[in-house]
């Protein structure tokens, strides 16, 4: 039986500012390449970005062409083995609209239904109508970790299978999760 090691580092978020398309290459080159503790470690790098625009952008700050231009300036390291793209054509709230039911369960333990999602013009404005109704205040980041942990991940993975395919294939799952 042969084992594979896997080592998962924490995410990124370059919060969308302005010289986001080099942040990643400097975090590579200046923490993951240059350590020792990280010295016997080849890599693959995912790098997610919203491929919509949104009301408030005419131009996502990071697309296709900022993701080729780090991706030729990382894959020239020969411990970086690929760097793909995870393309998010929603945002994460509509994620955890795949999983109603999850979203309900967090708001509700008891409620059994029906689960209908509130009108809003995008996932955020959605999932934070359905919070109103519970007298909770739907606020993004580190404080909706509990939601994340009542939402049933397998559902969400398989709705946004194509986005994170490659995520899957590495870790050998990917089977797993088809339709």
């Amino acid at each position: 039986m042969s084992s594979k090691k896997v080592v998962i580092e924490g995410p990124l978020n370059v919060r969308g500012a302005g010289k986001c398309r080099d942040k990643p290459i400097k975090v590579m080159e200046n923490i993951y390449l240059k350590r020792n503790e990280f010295k016997k470690y080849c890599f693959t790098v995912f790098i997610a970005f919203d491929i919509d625009v949104s009301e408030f952008s005419p131009k996502p700050p990071f697309d296709e062409k900022e993701f080729e231009y780090v991706k030729k300036a990382l894959i020239k390291y020969k411990r970086i083995k690929d760097v793909s793209p995870i393309k998010v054509e929603k945002m994460i709230e509509d994620w955890f609209l795949d999983d109603l039911e999850g979203v309900y369960k967090y708001l509700d333990k008891n409620y059994k239904g029906p689960f209908k999602i509130p009108k809003g013009k995008d996932g955020f404005h959605k999932i934070s109508e359905l919070f109103k109704k519970y007298r909770k205040v739907y606020t993004k980041g580190d404080s909706c970790e509990h939601l994340i942990n009542c939402l049933d991940l397998e559902i969400i993975i398989r709705k946004r299978f194509e986005s994170l395919q490659k995520l899957l294939e590495i870790f050998g799952v990917e089977d797993n999760f088809k339709k």
